[in-house]
C-alpha cells in the first residue's frame, strides 16, 4: 500500500486507486476507471491535471432533443443519446456537466456544425511548450482549455469553444454524485 497526493506517482506505482476525501472513501478502481468513470465530482476534480471544468446547468427539451442551459443561460449544449437518458431518468432540476480541459477545442471563429459549441472571450492564454493553457469566460462561468503548442489567443478575443460531447461527465448539482 502506498499513500500519496502525487497523481503521476500512483498511476506509475499502483494497480488500483483509491480515492479519499476527509477520511471517506470515494472510489476504488484502475486509474483508467476512476479517470473516465468517476464516482461523483469530487473524483472528477481530483483526478486529473489541469483539473476538470464543472458548469451548473439546467436540463430542458427540445423537441425529441434534450439540451443543458448554464444557469446564467450563457450557452446550450445538446446531449448525445447516451447521455440524454442518465438526465431523463435523473429527474433533477439542476445538473453539473463536467468537462475536463483537454475534451474542450478552442476555435477562432465558429464551425459549421455548431454541435457543442460555446461563445466565450479569452481571459488569458499561456504558452507552455508542448501546449497551451487558456481561461475562458463563458457567461458568469469559467473553463479551463488546454491547446496545441502552435495556437494562440489574446486577452478579450472572442472564441468558440466545441466541447467533445462523447467526453461530457454529468453530476446530480445537489448530491454530487455521476449520473
Amino acid at each position: 500500500m502506498l499513500v500519496t497526493h502525487d497523481q503521476l506517482e500512483a498511476v506509475a506505482m499502483a494497480e488500483r486507486v483509491a480515492v479519499m476525501n476527509l477520511g471517506v472513501l470515494q472510489q476504488v478502481g484502475t486509474f483508467d476507471e476512476i479517470y473516465n468513470h468517476p464516482a461523483n465530482e469530487f473524483v472528477a476534480g481530483f483526478i486529473g491535471e489541469p483539473p476538470m471544468n464543472f458548469l451548473t446547468c439546467e436540463p430542458f427539451s427540445e423537441g425529441d432533443e434534450v439540451k443543458l442551459r448554464a444557469v446564467d443561460g450563457s450557452f446550450a449544449v445538446k446531449l448525445p443519446p447516451e447521455l440524454r437518458s442518465k438526465v431523463l431518468n435523473a429527474g433533477s432540476n439542476q445538473i453539473s456537466l463536467g468537462i475536463r480541459p483537454i475534451d474542450v477545442i478552442a476555435r477562432h471563429s465558429a464551425s459549421n456544425n455548431g454541435v457543442g459549441e460555446i461563445e466565450a472571450s479569452v481571459f488569458t492564454f499561456e504558452a507552455l511548450g508542448e501546449e497551451g493553457q487558456l481561461a475562458a469566460n463563458v457567461g458568469q462561468n469559467s473553463l479551463l482549455v488546454v491547446t496545441p503548442s502552435e495556437e494562440s489567443f489574446a486577452p478579450r478575443e472572442k472564441i468558440w469553444l466545441q466541447l467533445k460531447t462523447n467526453r461530457m461527465h454529468l453530476f446530480n448539482a445537489q448530491s454530487g454524485l455521476a449520473l
